[in-house]
Formats: structure tokens, sequence, C-alpha cells
């Protein structure tokens, strides 16, 4: 007995991987929430240490990255909550972990190294450059364009801290955590509530 052969062509190809996308997305639906969480609580750190250094206590600026341990437990309730959640898995959302824990893991060596050389003070741009590579694959790989356009941020920005001051270099992070990271993910929960409607 012979099966019916089914050709698979451009068309049908391109509907299967828009429906993957969507579902996808519809899994990511509450990925805006880090975000803004990150978004947020990374621009306020920059913002206190700029604020902190014209006010010369500099000393307590590492005070801030108390921030991030704040940052880090909200994420992991809201991350245990998530997976409570019964959701079907896709590639996309495991390559969406992969760019993230990919980061993290480039950020850690990059700060290391950057202590082990005592040459901190480009940690800033570092930083930039690596978030505004991983935010620009997430947004192209969920076809978002803000969070596109928020990796381009991330990266021209990261070349302008390469060549001022820590002082500034703290104001202009402040400044692409929220253009790059807040608003796309406050624009996409707004997509969301638009859609849910």
């Amino acid at each position: 007995m012979e099966t019916p052969e089914k050709k698979f062509n451009q068309q049908e190809a391109m509907k299967v991987l828009n429906e993957t996308i969507s579902v996808a997305k519809g899994n990511l639906d509450d990925g805006y929430f880090y975000f803004v969480l990150w978004g947020s609580v990374i621009a306020l750190i920059y913002l206190s240490r700029f604020c902190l250094i014209r006010l010369n206590l500099q000393d307590y600026s590492g005070y801030t990255n108390l921030l991030y341990a704040v940052g880090g437990i909200i994420s992991i309730i809201f991350s245990r909550r998530q997976d409570k959640k019964p959701k079907v898995n896709t590639y996309i959302e495991k390559w969406m972990g992969y760019i993230w824990i990919g980061f993290g893991m480039q950020l850690a060596v990059a700060i290391v190294c950057l202590i082990l050389l005592d040459d901190i003070s480009i940690i800033t741009p570092v930083f930039l450059l690596l978030i505004g590579g991983a935010t620009f694959i997430s947004g192209g790989l969920i076809k978002y364009k803000p969070l596109i356009l928020g990796g381009v941020i991330f990266i021209v920005f990261a070349i302008a801290t390469f060549f001022i001051s820590a002082e500034l270099q703290n104001l202009l992070a402040c400044i692409s955590m929220i253009m790059g990271n807040l608003i796309p993910g406050l624009m996409y929960r707004q997509s969301l509530r638009k859609e849910n409607v």
C-alpha cells in the first residue's frame, strides 16, 4: 500500500515557520517582564552611580550592585511562577534561553578578565556591546522591531561610551537601558494587551 506523498512547498514552509513563531511569541508573552524588570533595575543602578559621582560620593557606588540581587530574586520568583503554567516548548524559546545564557557567560568572562587586567574602566562599554548583541538577536528571532532597534541603540551607545568619562558612561548606560530594554518591553506588553482585548 502506497502512502501519498505531500510536497512541502515554500508557501507551506513559511506558514509552518510563522505558526511556530506565533506559538513561541505566545509562550514568550510574559518575556516582556524581564526586559522591563532588568531595563528598570540596571537603568536605576547606572543613574544612581551617575548621581553618586556628581555628588562626589563615588565610594558608595558599590552599594548600587545590591540592586542586581533584588532583580535576581524578582526574576527567580517570576520564573518559578511561569514554570507552573502549561505551555508548548518551541525551538525559539530554547534559542532565546541560549542567547541570554550566552550573554551571561560572556559578561562574566569579560568582567573577570577586566578585573584581572586591572582595567574596569571599559566594563560599561563591553556590557552595552554584549547586551546589544543579545537584544538584537532576540528581537530578530521573534520578529519584534523595537527590540531589534533596542539592540542597535545599545551598540551605538557602547561605541560612544568607549570615549567618555566614567561619569558620562553611567548616564549613557542609563539612557540606553531605558531605550533598549525598558521601552521595547513596555511596548510589547501594550501590544499584548491590545491583542487580548
